[in-house]
């Protein structure tokens, strides 16, 4: 009798999944940058896909969900002021993330690149190192999926389950004025903080599980966001 429960579980984990997948897939669909200058682009949720930085001004959209318990994958909208005809890129810094994260090499792995409909090559899809790609026509958007890996950690001592995980942009040499938004997906998604912010607001999190995002947008250079999770309800 004490297994009948599990079944309906391992439905609610495929469903969640599935949520996932469509978060995601909807944000893809939204960012499909059309040939003219305008660069036309597709509607989607605008709870997934908030206006204002990195689609409706320029800045960056973070859309993140836990992918394993040392995992997110990530889709990183970026829009700049002017066209670039160089994306650079760099693993993320995880220093303002505090003592939990000091021992986390983070890196990038599944790395896509896409400007308008160009797909820019990243070598072997990992980026573990700063590069600068060269994209064919000058663009001023470009998406980014991938998956950050060594970025959740197991929170000792704590309730089995709970951990931490960090995420930042993985696009670099932006001018320091540009603004970052997130949004992060998942049943397991417990709250968000923002260590970059004054203390008084550093609890940073509207919403709830599964989808939250920011109250505000973070300035480029301090942009890193914690985020609390319960491994057992992902």
């Amino acid at each position: 009798m004490a297994a009948q429960p599990l079944l309906p579980r391992a439905y609610r984990r495929i469903a969640i999944v599935w949520i996932v997948i469509a978060v995601l897939a909807s944000v893809i669909a939204f960012y499909r940058i059309g040939p003219d200058q305008d660069e036309q682009i597709a509607p989607a949720d605008s709870a997934i896909r908030p206006d204002g930085p990195g689609t409706t001004e320029p800045g960056i959209l973070l859309v993140v969900a836990p992918r394993t318990d040392t995992a997110f994958v990530v889709t990183e909208l970026v829009r700049l002021e002017t066209p670039s005809k160089t994306i650079t890129v760099r693993p993320p810094r995880f220093t303002a993330a505090g003592s939990t994260f000091k021992a986390a090499k983070p890196y990038a792995s599944k790395v896509k690149i896409t400007t308008r409909d160009e797909s820019v090559p990243v070598p072997d899809g990992i980026v573990n190192r700063k590069a600068t790609f060269t994209v064919g026509e000058p663009a001023r958007r470009f998406a980014m999926q991938y998956e950050l890996n060594r970025a959740i950690v197991r929170s000792k001592p704590s309730t089995a389950g709970r951990a931490l995980g960090a995420v930042t942009p993985l696009t670099s040499g932006l001018p320091d004025d540009l603004t970052v938004a997130v949004v992060v997906v998942g049943r397991g998604v417990r709250n968000l903080s923002c260590p970059g912010l004054e203390l008084a607001i550093q609890a940073c999190a509207l919403g709830k599980a599964p989808l939250l995002h920011l109250r505000q947008a973070l300035p480029w250079r301090n942009a890193i966001v914690i985020v609390q999770l319960d491994l057992t309800g992902s």
